[in-house]
């Protein structure tokens, strides 16, 4: 049987957990987040991990590679989280399936 998104999501999920977390650099939340770089793929591998962008993407490209199907797309989103007391930017991914109306 294939995988379902979420299947495969869990599954990309699951394989990440080899990577380790390296997080980028402190600094203003604004500053940090427009100065930061994200890896590709194979830089993420390559480093053998990463911050929370690196593992959503890395996360989102595996689930895609799982789970083909044209009409569920996988989004990475980024924006601002606040975490004990402090402003500081965060990524995750997602699929995204079309309304059916």
């Amino acid at each position: 049987r294939e995988m379902t998104a979420v299947e495969a999501l869990v599954e990309a999920v699951r394989q990440a957990r080899r990577f380790r977390y390296i997080a980028d650099p402190d600094g203003p939340p604004i500053e940090a987040l427009l100065a930061d770089e994200w890896d590709t793929v194979k830089e993420f591998e390559a480093r053998g991990g990463g911050d929370c962008d690196g593992f959503a993407c890395w996360t989102a490209q595996r689930a895609d590679e799982w789970f083909q199907d044209d009409a569920v797309e996988w989004c990475v989103v980024s924006g601002l989280v606040k975490q004990r007391g402090a402003w500081r930017g965060q990524s995750l991914n997602s699929p995204t399936l079309p309304l059916l109306f």
